[in-house]
Formats: C-alpha cells, structure tokens, sequence
C-alpha cells in the first residue's frame, strides 16, 4: 500500500490543485470503471468518444479512493487536479518505477517491435521464470499503455522490457522518461508515420532518444546494419553509454551477429559466446529480430543457455507471422499493421512457401505524401518475387493491384475480398494497417478451411 500524499507529490510538475484526505493507503490505479478495485486511484482519460471525468462517481462507489481528474467533479472521493491526466498517468508510473533496481530494456524502432520484445520476454521467462520477469503485454506501448506496463513492477520482478512506441515528435522523449531504461534497444528504422515525420533519419532520431534517457551505467544496442545506425552511434557517445550492435549482413561487422545455418539460428559473439536454436517464425527479418533481442539479453547479463531457451520457446505474436494450416490454405497472418518496408518483408517470407501464393493487401496508413508510389512500388515488388497473385482492398490499394499486373484483383469492399477468397488454395499472406481490419479477413480464410 502506497501514500496519496507521496502520488500528490509525485504529480506536482502537473498539479492545478488537491482536496481530500491524502493520509490514505492506496493500491493500483485503474482507467477503467469495470476494472476498479477497492483502493484504487482512478485516472480519469479522455478520447474522442469518451469522457473519464463522466466515471469518477462509479470509481467511487466502486471502492476508488482517488481520482486524478482535469476539472473537479462533484463526487465523494479525494481529487488531484491536473493539467494533463495522461501525463499525470505517466509521472505517477515514472515515480513507481523509480522504485526498482532491475535491469529494465526498452525495445523501440519502426518495425518488428512487438516481436522483438516478445522474443526477449520468452528469454526473461527462460531465465527468471513468470514470476519473477515483467513484459508488454499485446500493445500496450503507447502514452497510455506504458505506465499500464510500468504499473505491474513488483519488488520479485528480476528484469523487465517495455515496448515503446511513437508516431509523433516528442512521444518517445517522454516514454523514455518515464521508463527509465538500462537498456535501449533499437530495431530498425525505416517507412513509417511518414505522414508526421520528416523522412527515416528523423524517424531513427525521435526512437533513438530513448538512448538519451540512459543512465551513464546504461547500453545502447542498436542495428550497425540498418542505414542509421550513426545516428543511434553519435546519441550513444553523447551520453557516453556502452554500446552493442549486432547485425545479421556478413559485411557488416557487429558485436553480436546472427545467421541461419542448416535452418538453425546461429548467434556469436566477438567474445565467443554462442546461441543454437530454431526459430519457430519465418524470415530474415525475424532472424534480425532475434539478434537483436539475443544482444539486449546480454546487455541485462543473461548467459547463451537461457536465450537458446527463450528464443526456441518463442511463439509468433498473432498478427504479426502465426500461421494456419488448413486442409488446401496455409495462412499467414501479418494483419495487425503495414508500412512499407513491412510489407516487403512479408512479402519475401511468402515468395519462399509452396504455391500458389497469393499476397492479400489492405492499405498501409500514415505513409504521407508518397501513399500512392509505396502502394505501387508494393504491387510491382510483389510481381518481382514471382507472387501468384494479389488481392487487394482500400482506395490506396488500388494501385498495387494495377501495378502488379495479371493476377492483381482490387476489391471495394472488404466483404467482396471475403467472397472471392473461397475456395483459394496454396499460401496467402495477409498484410494490413490496423484500421482496415484485416484480422476479418484472416477469420474468414480459417473458417473456410473448416
């Protein structure tokens, strides 16, 4: 039990004013009235369809003893008023956080977050065990998401990663902030939320401030094989951290290198160590993935045996690379998200599985000014590989159908792809951002297997 006067504290960058009786106990926060416990702080967050501050009376009369709130409200229960509830939200985990020692990585980048991070939890898990590890659960990496992950610290927890992830300048500084990481881990960068960043590197610099946020005892690992790795090594040497890079391109040389030798994994390192296992994921880019995550695990001081352990234990995230075998359809679903770069990746996982292949698109979002040329440099890069077929839906898709040629089919809807999807027989991949709701069309793949 916490309190209410140290969270007052804690808060006092976004404080407006306070009234109730601080000398209470509290345990947990909830953002959510049908998840309140007795003792709870409520924070009361609001979006486009909905107001927290309308809940604060049934978090009260739910048992919460608090509630952080933008305006006062007319409930019986203690208030902090604050500027910004979401960022009191972060500040308050900031402050929990402040109250463990462990080895805490923060994975981010463009692409592969999710599965990296992952990856590296499977390794925790292997070395710790559940009780005693702390990992992003789904994708809970965002403004709201994190101080959720932060919030389920416990005083057992040996180490602990935290995906994070941006789509504007400024998120990730606050994020790495709030999270204050031993270990920054860096994926990639590449096309994304190219419609509020100014091109790749400005991309590589906002992820790479989570190397900002280090402690001078931190590491910095981050790709010497991605093109703005300089950019991650100039960020480093300014807050004179250690660094370690890894890469899986044999002309590239790095501290931690990964590769694929008669379809096991082989990781080494420039001090011997060594890493066996099989992936149960395809593509090289997972076989990067896992390089990168082996590389944040030795930055926490985890031996090769429990990484081999982990990674070969590693379960594909859905959306992002499981797959269904059906009776006459492989399925893979990429579904949760696309960019650009993303989208070729899938892509030369699918040109390597057994015909006929057929790409399933939806529309990539925020790619800015350049939707349309990606779209289509989607459909000729897919006719490249060889692709059977591509099927695709959304106003921008349109134009990966037309440029992929004979064997490209545009849909209008998402129904009408549905419907022509019967019977379709070999591999298909299906790749989408997240509002196309794509994992529909996954489902209706599956149940036409059934």
């Amino acid at each position: 039990m916490e309190c209410l006067q140290q969270l007052l504290e804690a808060l006092e960058p976004v404080v407006v004013a306070a009234a109730g009786d601080f000398s209470q106990s509290y345990e947990g926060f909830s953002t959510d009235t049908r998840t309140v416990k007795a003792g709870n702080v409520f924070v009361a967050l609001s979006g486009e369809r909905f107001d927290g501050h309308d809940f604060v009376v049934g978090a009260a009369e739910a048992g919460a003893v608090c509630a952080i709130v933008e305006r006062k409200v007319d409930a019986a229960i203690t208030q902090i008023v604050v500027t910004d509830s979401g960022l009191a939200f972060g500040l308050a985990a900031k402050a929990w956080r402040g109250r463990f020692a462990l080895p805490l990585a923060v994975v981010a980048g463009s692409n592969g977050k999710t599965t990296t991070t992952q990856m590296l939890a499977s390794i925790l898990l292997a070395r710790w065990g559940a009780e005693r590890m702390c990992a992003t659960e789904g994708n809970f990496n965002n403004e709201v998401g994190v101080p959720k992950m932060l919030l389920k610290l416990a005083f057992e927890h040996r180490g602990a990663v935290i995906e994070c992830g941006m789509n504007h300048r400024g998120e990730m500084a606050r994020l790495a902030d709030w999270t204050r990481p031993t270990v920054a881990l860096l994926t990639n960068a590449q096309r994304e939320h190219q419609e509020f960043l100014r091109g790749v590197e400005e991309t590589a610099r906002e992820n790479g401030l989570v190397i900002a946020a280090l402690p001078e005892s931190g590491t910095a690992v981050y790709p010497a094989d991605d093109a703005c790795a300089d950019i991650w090594a100039d960020l480093a040497l300014a807050r004179g951290v250690d660094e370690l890079t890894y890469s899986t391109d044999p002309d590239v040389e790095a501290d931690v290198m990964g590769r694929v030798e008669n379809g096991e994994l082989v990781i080494s390192t420039d001090e011997g160590d060594v890493v066996r296992t099989k992936l149960r994921i395809a593509g090289s880019h997972n076989v990067h993935n896992a390089t990168g995550a082996t590389a944040a695990a030795f930055a926490m001081g985890i031996g090769p045996e429990a990484v081999a352990a982990g990674l070969g234990a590693f379960e594909p995230v859905p959306g992002r690379g499981t797959r269904f075998v059906g009776k006459h359809l492989v399925v893979i679903d990429e579904a949760y998200n696309a960019n650009p770069d993303s989208v070729r990746a899938a892509m030369n996982v699918l040109a390597g599985e057994a015909g006929p292949r057929t790409f399933i698109l939806g529309d990539m979002g925020e790619i800015g000014d350049s939707a349309e040329e990606a779209h289509r440099e989607a459909g000729e890069y897919a006719r490249s590989l060889g692709i059977d077929a591509l099927y695709a839906c959304g106003p921008l898709s349109r134009h990966a159908a037309e440029a992929f040629g004979e064997g490209g089919r545009w849909f209008e809807t998402r129904d009408a792809l549905i419907e022509a999807l019967k019977g379709l027989r070999g591999t298909a991949t299906v790749k989408a951002s997240h509002f196309m709701g794509f994992a529909a069309v996954v489902r209706a793949l599956q149940d036409n297997e059934e």
